[in-house]
């Protein structure tokens, strides 16, 4: 005689699943989140750095706008590809200074990088920003 499995067999085992589930998910959005994080944040440090170069063969930063990826890419030679991120570059006071933003398209916050003040680093603003510190903070 062949056995099979009973309905409460079954319900136990579905049961299981979903508390693994239940587990599993949350972790691993939060887990893209952070790694979403991460590229917007090495993305905005290899702009900085074009941008730097750009002064640096050009004694000053560009004079023009640079809004959205394409125009960044073109403009400074970089390959940058836009996931989950909106990207602009604008001039501030004569070229004088230069403020680069990547606007989270999924979560909402802002990373803002300021050249030549007083404070050149990368930051996060508004809302849903992510809470991160010391080495493994991407920004």
């Amino acid at each position: 005689m062949r056995k099979a499995f009973t309905l409460a067999e079954l319900l136990v085992v579905v049961a299981i699943l979903s508390i693994i589930a239940a587990f599993g998910i949350p972790n691993y959005n939060e887990a893209r989140e952070r790694a979403d994080e991460r590229v917007g944040a090495t993305s905005m440090r290899i702009i900085i750095q074009a941008l730097e170069l750009y002064k640096s063969h050009n004694g000053s930063y560009p004079n023009f706008d640079m809004s959205g990826i394409n125009a960044i890419n073109e403009n400074l030679n970089l390959g940058i590809v836009e996931q989950n991120f909106g990207y602009f570059c604008l001039t501030l006071f004569g070229a004088s200074r230069y403020r680069c933003d990547a606007t989270s398209t999924k979560y909402g916050w802002l990373l803002r990088y300021t050249a030549n003040s007083n404070d050149d680093d990368v930051h996060c603003q508004g809302g849903g920003c992510p809470t991160c510190s010391g080495s493994s903070c991407p920004f």
